[in-house]
């Protein structure tokens, strides 16, 4: 359980301004190269409202956008999606998350500050967890909560808890980083840039995240990937420490 808590993303504190207030590392905009897609496959069982779940995509896609990858999403119960994808999984840029609710999120028995989970280690990975009864709860309030003035919306956080675990994912790494998006506790400064859409992947970490990204786009699974809603709340079910 160590181990899966150091590929979590901790915010329950991030309200607490740091003594430091080191701005976070930024990323210089630039468009997708091509070919750099992810596509991620979004399981809902927490029921999030679409008007929130879709500005977090969004969220989510601006960010990645910015290291230069293309965010594509497949949400199981729209098929309008502006970004839907047609046709199933069939390589590693595809990505599983699922947001749970919380009879789901308790099932793996973290601290109440954990608000995502990237299991597992090594190459490869697939899945992400997202537990949103935490992200409400941080945020306050129902849809949004204020930093020195500033609206920091529930698809803020949600979008941001997102790239944070899918950075686990494609930089390979189950600890954080001192800065950025990575931050293992988001501090009061890193707030304001969420709520503002200015936090950020490093230089050093969006070099990495393209290499990963082209990497598994000419390394197809030797197994096909299973996407469907039953795998993936047999996972969730079959949790155990």
């Amino acid at each position: 359980m160590r181990r899966a808590q150091r590929g979590a993303v901790i915010l329950g504190l991030g309200l607490m301004a740091t003594a430091s207030g080191a701005t976070a590392a930024k990323t210089c905009p630039a468009a997708p190269a091509e070919g750099l897609v992810i596509t991620i496959h979004v399981h809902n069982y927490a029921e999030v409202d679409r008007k929130t779940l879709t500005e977090a995509e969004t969220v989510t896609t601006e960010i990645f956008r910015k290291v230069g990858v293309e965010a594509r999403w497949i949400d199981s119960w729209d098929t309008q999606h502006p970004n839907f994808v047609d046709g199933g999984p069939s390589d590693l840029t595809h990505l599983a998350l699922s947001i749970l609710s919380q009879p789901m999120s308790g099932r793996f028995r973290l601290a109440n500050e954990v608000m995502g989970l990237a299991p597992g280690s090594g190459l490869d990975r697939y899945l992400v967890y997202i537990f949103f009864n935490r992200i409400r709860g941080f945020n306050g309030a129902p849809t949004t909560a204020s930093v020195d003035g500033m609206y920091l919306r529930t698809s803020h956080t949600l979008g941001y808890a997102i790239a944070h675990e899918i950075g686990h994912l494609l930089l390979n790494m189950e600890v954080h980083s001192e800065s950025g998006i990575m931050k293992g506790h988001w501090s009061h400064r890193d707030l304001q840039e969420i709520a503002s859409e200015r936090l950020s992947f490093t230089p050093e970490q969006a070099e990495v995240i393209r290499a990963e990204v082209a990497r598994r786009g000419h390394h197809l699974a030797e197994n096909e990937l299973s996407f469907n809603s039953s795998n993936i709340e047999w996972q969730v079910g079959s949790k155990r420490e």
